[in-house]
């Protein structure tokens, strides 16, 4: 098991996508579609902070949170019909953390520290400028695009030109990521705070709690709880649990689907035959 914090949580507004259809070889002869279905829909961004040190690692939290999502009712976590995404930030350090990420000893070594990220105290020395990967809608797609960046940013530190905070988007085709656009600042996001709903910080007054455990506490039994419970209570396999607890009704259904089985036994509640 790994930790990853959250730094925040933010509401949004989908404002519409757009899709580029090439109709040639060049900038100049792609063609943008722009639909705006989906604008003014209700959107909730959750920014990780750079924990994470591997591409499964990234799948992993990925799939972790989407079968939270989808157990606490807030979304269908389809990734693959975009109820659920992943914008996925990559960047690069070097081994050792004392030397800059520079491999090919006939160039001078370059320092990219990214000295406008917000989250440069949790990174390491050396650290490459990060490159944020669009819209990725399945965790295969996060571990092909995470590993393809390292290796694209690697061989371009090595050639003494590491690259600069960039959008792309990837393309399962070719399992390659494509540049989009340039970010020219650390806040090149493209979005506005709304100024009347000002920022919630979770302290003890909005909480009503003295700590944040009390408050964790009265909340609702989580996947991991419930899976824990259910090995302990019923004897049944991780696996099994974990099967019944990715759908929250067939948690309820099980339950009582043992209850009346051990009820038509007539052997009480020790009886073990219904499990």
């Amino acid at each position: 098991f790994f930790q990853v914090g959250i730094d925040r949580i933010q509401v949004e507004q989908d404002m519409g996508k757009t899709t580029a259809v090439s109709k040639g070889g060049t900038d100049l002869e792609t063609e943008y579609l722009i639909d705006y279905n989906r604008a003014g829909s209700t959107l909730i961004e959750i920014v990780f902070k750079p924990q994470i040190n591997a591409a499964h690692e990234a799948a992993s939290m990925v799939s972790t949170l989407q079968s939270l999502l989808k157990y606490l009712g807030t979304c269908d976590g389809k990734m693959e019909e975009g109820s659920l995404r992943c914008d996925l930030n990559v960047s690069i350090a070097p081994i050792d953390t004392k030397s800059p990420p520079m491999i090919n000893n006939d160039i001078e070594p370059i320092q990219i520290n990214d000295d406008d990220n917000p989250f440069q105290s949790y990174l390491p020395d050396g650290v490459g400028h990060r490159v944020e990967v669009k819209n990725l809608n399945s965790l295969k797609q996060i571990i092909r695009s995470a590993e393809f960046e390292a290796l694209r940013q690697t061989s371009l530190a090595i050639e003494g030109a590491p690259t600069g905070r960039e959008t792309r988007t990837f393309d399962p085709k070719t399992g390659l990521t494509v540049k989009i656009r340039d970010k020219t600042g650390a806040v090149d996001y493209r979005f506005m705070p709304e100024p009347d709903l000002p920022p919630v910080i979770l302290d003890k007054d909005i909480l009503d709690k003295d700590t944040l455990t009390e408050f964790l506490e009265q909340l609702p039994e989580l996947p991991e709880e419930a899976t824990t419970r259910l090995m302990n209570t019923y004897f049944i396999s991780e696996a099994s649990a974990l099967i019944i607890t990715s759908d929250r009704p067939a948690i309820s259904f099980y339950e009582k689907a043992v209850a009346t089985c051990r009820k038509e036994l007539g052997h009480g509640d020790d009886d073990d035959d219904c499990m």
